[in-house]
């Protein structure tokens, strides 16, 4: 599934391609990053915050299987082949990621609390899912005002934003197990929803300080 996304790119731009958007799949950088990130690829840019949005922070694939190969690949020295038939992945796909990682990469990734103890890949998905749902409902029902009032910024974003945050929660205490799931969908719930309040008072704060620059200007 990576490679078909990368092949939509020219052979000249698929190297520095392929290292940002490896390094999201990782878990490696946020999406504000990748949204700074994809600036440098100029024509590029529509498709590849068109394929965030629609396949990289939607689809199981990457959200729950792709860099769970990955993680297993550097931190327990498992065969490629191996992982791509537990997980049900692209050997090519994970051969892919794992070139786009560093040596500090690497570290931050043997050095995580990722994997202790697995859940069901239902039970997973179900996570994902919720998450989904609840940044869907928080970025259209509190986060409007700031795509209207930012251009560079839109609704799909500030849901993926709120996305990203409830996945790395899910990811820090995915080892409490499965006998701790509603614990881990509170805490996952509870950290998109202060997303959703910081983002607010971030761009609320930005919005003043505008207003008063003006303000002051127009004096």
């Amino acid at each position: 599934m990576l490679q078909s996304i990368l092949a939509e790119f020219a052979t000249e731009d698929r190297p520095a391609i392929t290292a940002v958007v490896g390094r999201y799949v990782a878990r490696l950088t946020r999406s504000r990053e990748f949204n700074q990130q994809i600036k440098a690829f100029g024509k590029h840019v529509p498709t590849l915050r068109a394929t965030k949005h629609a396949v990289l922070d939607r689809h199981a694939y990457f959200l729950t299987r792709l860099w769970r190969a990955v993680y297993e690949h550097v931190r327990y020295g498992i065969r490629v082949e191996l992982l791509a038939t537990e997980f049900r992945v692209s050997r090519r796909d994970i051969s892919t990621v794992l070139g786009t990682l560093t040596e500090r990469d690497r570290q931050r990734i043997i050095h995580s609390r990722i994997g202790v103890d697995y859940l069901a890949a239902e039970q997973r998905e179900h996570i994902v899912d919720e998450i989904r749902k609840s940044a869907r409902r928080l970025a259209q029902r509190k986060l409007r005002f700031i795509a209207r009032y930012d251009s560079g910024i839109s609704l799909e974003d500030l849901e993926a934003d709120l996305a990203a945050e409830g996945v790395r929660t899910f990811l820090y205490y995915e080892h409490f197990g499965p006998t701790h799931l509603a614990k881990i969908l509170n805490y996952v719930r509870i950290s998109v929803h202060n997303r959703c309040i910081n983002l607010i008072h971030h761009y609320c704060t930005i919005g003043r300080a505008r207003s008063r620059l003006s303000g002051a200007t127009a004096a």
